[in-house]
């Protein structure tokens, strides 16, 4: 059963503190809190539709690239920090 945002039935969520959170904020209307959980995601269309409320319009860009730019960084400051402890000292 998908977990959608009780506002606006939108299933595009971030968990706040951690995977196992049972507190979520809705990317479309921005509602923190708890989320519910629908048996039929055909229901949505006709609860959004019957709320006033428009069609979900999902972000499509990809972020894959800033992981990989930042784990390049944080691999770049640990070797700086081995270097730096064990490096040639005077």
């Amino acid at each position: 059963m998908p977990l959608r945002c009780p506002k606006c039935f939108s299933g595009d969520f971030y968990g706040i503190g951690g995977i196992d959170s049972a507190f979520f904020t809705c990317r479309e209307c921005g509602y923190t809190g708890p989320f519910i959980e629908l048996d039929d995601d055909s229901a949505v269309t006709e609860l959004r539709k019957y709320n006033n409320l428009p069609a979900v319009q999902y972000d499509t860009t990809d972020f894959s690239r800033t992981g990989v730019i930042a784990l390049a960084v944080l691999v770049a400051l640990f070797l700086c920090l081995i270097y730096f402890v064990l490096g040639p000292h005077p």
